[in-house]
């Protein structure tokens, strides 16, 4: 996982697709209230999409997609929206604080 994804604790793929992209991977995530699991299976749409949504785990529902779009020689802007629906009340957090960048 890239340095800025401080929260993630663990990341394994648990299964790939046919060109060995990972199709169902594992995460345990830091929720700063306490450590949650979860498994997401991801789509992919190259060169422009990738998606993934909530297969099982401590989670409600968890939905996000990357948009990549060419920006200038050498560069890709990704863009992500995400949906995350916790399976928890968390007064005075936002789901989106479950996911912040280190």
């Amino acid at each position: 996982m890239p340095e800025w994804q401080s929260s993630v604790k663990r990341c394994e793929v648990v299964s790939c697709d046919e060109l060995g992209r990972g199709l169902e991977v594992d995460y345990k995530i830091d929720a700063k209230l306490r450590s949650i699991s979860y498994r997401l299976r991801y789509e992919y749409e190259e060169p422009h999409r990738i998606g993934c949504r909530y297969v099982e785990g401590e989670m409600e529902d968890l939905r996000a997609e990357y948009t990549l779009k060419p920006n200038g020689d050498d560069a890709t802007l990704v863009t992500l929206s995400l949906g995350v629906s916790p399976a928890c009340a968390c007064r005075g957090r936002s789901s989106g604080s479950f996911l912040k960048a280190g």
